[in-house]
Parts: C-alpha cells; sequence; structure tokens
C-alpha cells in the first residue's frame, strides 16, 4: 500500500516554515555575533590599554600551588605610578575566568581580564598612588594582594 501523495498545499504550507526556521536561526546567529563582540570589548574594560614598550611584567598564578590563596604570589609588590604588565596564568578555572583589578584601570577605574584555564595573558595596570589594592575572581571567591610603593 502505498503512502498519499501530498497535496500542493501542504508541501507550500511546510516551506514558510522552514523559510522562518532559517530566518530565526540567522537572527540568533548575528544577535550571538553582535553578543560576543560586545562582550569582548567590555570584558577589555571598554579597551584595554597597551603596554608601554620596556614596561615591567609582573607574574600572577592562578591554582598552580594553593597557599592559602589561589593566587601566587600571595601579595604581588608594583611600583606606584607608571604602568605595568600584570600576566596572569590560570591553572585553576571557574568564576567565568575572569579576575578584576578595583582601582587599576590605566585610565582611572577597574581593570579586568579573561584568561582561558591553561592559558597566560598580560594586562596594562597602573597604581596610581601607593597602597594595597585587592583584587579578587568575578565571583568574589578568590582574592588578591597588590602593594604599590
Amino acid at each position: 500500500m502505498s503512502q498519499p501523495t501530498p497535496h500542493a498545499d501542504d508541501r507550500l504550507s511546510r516551506k514558510p516554515l522552514g523559510v522562518r526556521r532559517v530566518a530565526a536561526l540567522a537572527l540568533a546567529l548575528a544577535a550571538l555575533a553582535v553578543a560576543v563582540v560586545l562582550g569582548v570589548r567590555a570584558h577589555a574594560g571598554g579597551g584595554q590599554a597597551a603596554l608601554p614598550k620596556g614596561a615591567a611584567v609582573f607574574e600572577i598564578v592562578e591554582g598552580k600551588t594553593f597557599t592559602g590563596t589561589p593566587y601566587s604570589p600571595a601579595t604581588l609588590h608594583i611600583p606606584a605610578g607608571p604602568i605595568v604588565g600584570l600576566r596572569l596564568t590560570d591553572y585553576l578555572g571557574g568564576c567565568g575566568l575572569r579576575t578584576v583589578f578595583p582601582g587599576l584601570g590605566v585610565g582611572g577605574g577597574d581593570a579586568a581580564i579573561t584568561v582561558p584555564v591553561g592559558d597566560t595573558r598580560t594586562l596594562a595596570v597602573r597604581a596610581p598612588h601607593p597602597g594595597t589594592y585587592t583584587y579578587e575572581c568575578e565571583a568574589h571567591m578568590y582574592l588578591g594582594r597588590i602593594v604599590a610603593s
């Protein structure tokens, strides 16, 4: 026994649904692309500052050794005033992979960086005055300390 052949009207009624699905998918992909671009800009602090040539670079490692804090060293010492680089390596993950450095943005405000697990990224920061600055993961679970002098 053979299947009845669909009527022309049935085939036409299916076609717009397929076109609608493709259009919806295209719209969703376009929205995702825009969100990724805007998200990257937001993670970079709206335009991450470049590290000046010859600037000192200091290492922070997350998760390699655990000594009461996942950040090593537990306290990092940097000079107050000039722009320096923080080279952050993430072995731990979690917290959205983002680390926030309040008050250390090159142009003022906060600096933040997203580092995938197993990767290393460098962020330009500036301590505007001597003092102690606390930094943390985006989820506020892990804290580190920077002393600027």
